[in-house]
C-alpha cells in the first residue's frame, strides 16, 4: 500500500474485514463510517470472530481509546504481535496500545509499543510523529522518576 498513513491503514483494515466472512457483514457499517463510535461500541462489544480475534481486538481497542477507556484499550491490543498480513495495521495496533499506555502514565510500556510501531516502516509523516512520541516517553520516564524521587513516596 502506498497512500497516506491513514489511507493505508483504512485500506488494510478493509482488506482484513473482507477476508473475515464471519464478521464482514456486521463490520461493514463501521468500516464505511455510517455508524458513530457509541453505536459501534454497543454493536461490537459482544461480537466475536473466531477466525480473526485480533481484528475484533483492534476495533475494540480503537473504540475504547475514543471513549477514553485507556485500560481496556491497552488490554484489548497489547497482547498481539504482528497479527495481520499488513504492516500498516500491525503498526496501528501497536499505536493504539502505546497511546493507551501513555494516557495511563505507563511511559515505559508506551515507549516500547511506539518503538514497535516504528518496526512496521511507517511513512515519513508517521515516522516523525512516532519518533517524537518515543522521545516524549523517554522524557516523561526520566522526569516522572525524578519527580517521584524528589517528592518521596506518597
Amino acid at each position: 500500500l502506498d497512500l497516506s498513513p491513514a489511507a493505508n491503514e483504512a485500506a488494510a483494515l478493509r482488506l482484513v474485514v473482507a477476508g473475515s466472512p464471519g464478521v464482514r457483514d456486521h463490520l461493514a457499517p463501521y468500516i464505511a463510517g455510517t455508524v458513530d463510535d457509541s453505536t459501534a461500541f454497543e454493536r461490537f462489544s459482544r461480537l466475536d470472530s473466531p477466525e480473526n480475534p485480533a481484528l475484533m481486538s483492534f476495533i475494540r481497542g480503537r473504540l475504547f481509546l475514543a471513549r477514553k477507556d485507556y485500560e481496556s484499550a491497552a488490554r484489548a491490543t497489547a497482547e498481539y504481535f504482528t497479527p495481520f498480513p499488513y504492516p500498516e495495521l500491525n503498526g496501528a495496533m501497536s499505536d493504539i496500545a502505546a497511546t493507551a499506555f501513555f494516557r495511563l502514565g505507563d511511559f515505559e510500556a508506551a515507549r516500547i509499543f511506539y518503538e514497535r510501531t516504528l518496526e512496521y516502516t511507517p511513512g515519513p509523516g508517521l515516522l516523525q510523529r512516532t519518533r517524537d512520541r518515543v522521545d516524549r516517553c523517554r522524557w516523561y520516564e526520566r522526569e516522572w522518576k525524578s519527580l517521584q524521587i524528589t517528592q518521596g513516596p506518597s
